[in-house]
């Protein structure tokens, strides 16, 4: 098990730096030049504030249900919002 387990780590090193920089940063600009940002939306500044204010400046250091239930439902409401093709 040991050497299969050590045979799987050579495999993937061989791999990790077959991308080069250039494909990554290739694939980056794709995504920055198909992404649309919506600068007035400000959920998350809002889900992050309302944490901040509620939790690490409050004595009791445990966040509420209610701010649990925005960070949990942010993913839902973004993907609504999201305009990547």
């Amino acid at each position: 098990m040991k050497k299969l387990f050590l045979l799987f780590l050579f495999f993937t090193g061989l791999n990790i730096p077959a991308q080069t920089a250039a494909a990554a940063k290739e694939v980056f600009e794709k995504i920055k030049k198909e992404s649309k940002i919506d600068g007035t939306d400000k959920t998350i500044y809002n889900i992050l504030d309302g944490f901040y204010i509620k939790t690490l400046q409050a004595e009791n250091d445990e966040m509420s249900p209610e701010t649990i239930e925005k960070i949990q439902g942010w993913p839902q409401t973004r993907k609504q919002r999201t305009f990547i093709s």
